[in-house]
């Protein structure tokens, strides 16, 4: 008995020790720093992601194996009436642009030129897109300074010559044609339909999502 009360007066005595020395070599929590907020580009006025396009060049028309420089294809006005030249390799100021000189990707800077700017995400084996595109090629008179991007999946970049070809992508300036670098897609795209037409504007905020094929008339009012 004398036993067993000295054996709980010891325990009584130590156990402030070892709370003491617990507290003590518990270490302290470190200030964690909070987590930055996701951005939801799905929404309205949500900026646009990161922009890194693969950029087709169709040089299969050039006699001298050079062709315009992708600076020259975003910023020019239509060329039609300058095509010779462009066959021959001659940029718009006469001289001649070495295909070493081509951007090979466009980003979010090369499309900063104060007009909403159309962004289209598509299949280039999908009729439904390819319908919209000729739309677009009809109504290209309409794109004064607003620029239009078509914008696939990298796993599709086998595809875009003969879109190319078939729409006369070349022509038109103001059409950027291209694969998705950037998981641009991954981050806008509401998994509805194709295409998805995304438009952005001059800030390069979102003001408006259409899934499917749009009339002309519904997407005029946000082409400059």
């Amino acid at each position: 008995m004398i036993r067993q009360v000295l054996i709980l007066f010891c325990l009584i005595i130590t156990m402030p020790a070892i709370a003491q020395n617990k507290e003590i070599t518990t270490p302290s929590k470190t200030t964690e720093k909070e987590a930055e907020p996701q951005i939801d580009y799905k929404q309205m006025g949500a900026p646009m992601p990161t922009l890194k396009l693969r950029v087709f060049h169709d040089t299969a028309k050039t006699k001298t194996g050079t062709a315009i420089a992708t600076t020259d294809v975003v910023n020019s006005e239509p060329k039609r009436g300058r095509k010779k030249k462009h066959e021959a390799g001659h940029n718009t100021t006469g001289g001649q642009v070495n295909i070493a000189d081509y951007k090979k990707f466009v980003t979010n800077d090369d499309f900063k030129n104060g007009a909403n700017l159309v962004v289209m995400m598509f299949n280039p084996t999908c009729s439904h897109c390819e319908d919209q595109t000729q739309l677009f090629e009809k109504n290209i008179f309409l794109f004064k300074k607003s620029k239009l991007i078509l914008m696939a999946n990298p796993i599709m970049w086998d595809y875009i010559p003969n879109f190319a070809k078939s729409f006369h992508i070349d022509e038109y300036p103001t059409i950027t044609l291209g694969t998705d670098s950037s998981d641009f897609i991954g981050k806008v795209f509401i998994y509805s339909s194709l295409p998805q037409i995304n438009i952005y504007d001059h800030k390069h905020k979102l003001i408006r999502t259409f899934a499917g094929e749009v009339p002309i008339d519904s997407l005029s009012a946000y082409i400059d």
